[in-house]
């Protein structure tokens, strides 16, 4: 999408922390040049997504004075999205990892996608997506493992709010839990809330012994999606399995099946 001054000031504000009237145009001039730079340096050779228009599996951008051209070639990050974030961790380094869990490095590294959509009004415009894929670097095979979504929703004022989870959407949510909040208050607006949706689990061979239809045979009707697109037959995608919650030294696990 093209940026006009107002987003390119609104941008430079929350990455320079800095009000709105004072943004400068030099941190808006550097915000832009910045911006160019990722678009032409983008490392699919890292991972990062691209759009394939060619479908030929590779990146293939047409280029203008440097630049990929969308509307010649493949081109970054996500198709329609209006800001796609880029980042890789690994946890090669046994001083880091022993030093903050206390573990020995795993050989594991995740390559991480975020991105939005510049819709106010939209439904897509009140929604983060995220996506991982997670590559075993190491010699060790992992027979099995646990995938989660950690949060710390703070819905405006931390101290009175609620968190509970919908087994049938998979969804984790936060609300508060009260009408009114100092913070929202504070604008004159009734508290918000949040959720946090596993839109494509992983990708299994059923989901405890049962097919879509219930019948504990995996068929043709069968698919899951993965990587924003359809894989079987035979697959399904695994759902939230289990909830817990942490609050002021106490916590507590949910089975959202029951």
């Amino acid at each position: 999408a093209k940026l006009d001054q107002a987003t390119v000031t609104q941008d430079a504000a929350e990455f320079y922390q800095e009000p709105l009237a004072d943004v400068t145009s030099t941190q808006a001039a550097d915000l832009i040049a910045q911006y160019k730079a990722d678009w032409a340096n983008w490392p699919t050779d890292k991972g990062a997504p691209y759009v394939d228009k060619d479908g030929d599996g590779t990146y293939n951008p047409v280029l203008v004075a440097g630049m990929p051209d969308s509307s010649q070639g493949d081109y970054p990050g996500i198709a329609n999205a209006d800001q796609v974030v880029f980042f890789v961790y690994n946890d090669s380094d046994p001083g880091r990892t022993t030093n903050l869990y206390g573990s020995d490095p795993m050989g594991v590294e995740v390559q991480a996608t975020t991105w939005g959509y510049n819709q106010k009004e939209g439904t897509l415009g009140q929604i983060m997506f995220k996506k991982y894929k997670i590559i075993n670097t190491s010699s060790t095979t992992f027979d099995s493992m646990y995938v989660a979504q950690w949060c710390d929703p703070d819905v405006g004022n931390y101290t009175d709010d609620l968190v509970g989870c919908d087994p049938e959407l998979g969804l984790g949510f936060a609300y508060n839990g009260s009408p009114v909040d100092d913070d929202f208050a504070s604008f004159n607006q009734a508290p918000s809330a949040m959720g946090y949706d596993f839109f494509q689990g992983p990708a299994v061979a059923g989901v405890d012994g049962q097919d879509i239809n219930g019948n504990g045979v995996n068929d043709a009707e069968d698919y899951a999606v993965i990587n924003l697109k359809k894989v079987g037959p035979g697959l399904v995608n695994l759902p939230m399995t289990a909830f817990l919650y942490f609050s002021a030294g106490n916590s507590e696990w949910t089975d959202p099946q029951q």
